[in-house]
């Protein structure tokens, strides 16, 4: 992970009661609850996005290079 930043956040008042309760019934930080549930969310995205990208070049909107073609290109071949 990496150093910690402290942030303020705005929250509908139900989801702060959710959120209060889960940390109470788990015993666990709400900070650490809302990371978890960040953390679980941008995975989720980057799943959507990369499906994303493959429909793309299977629809032919998009081209994909040979890695042998684009590491002579770079230079690393």
């Amino acid at each position: 992970m990496g150093r910690r930043i402290r942030t303020t956040l705005s929250l509908d008042a139900v989801m702060v009661q959710e959120l209060d309760d889960i940390s109470i019934e788990l015993k666990e930080k709400k900070s650490h609850l809302i990371e978890q549930a960040w953390q679980f969310y941008l995975d989720y995205l980057d799943v959507k996005i990369a499906e994303k990208r493959l429909a793309a070049v299977k629809s032919g909107k998009v081209h994909t290079i040979p890695a042998k073609k684009a590491f002579k290109e770079l230079g690393l071949d």
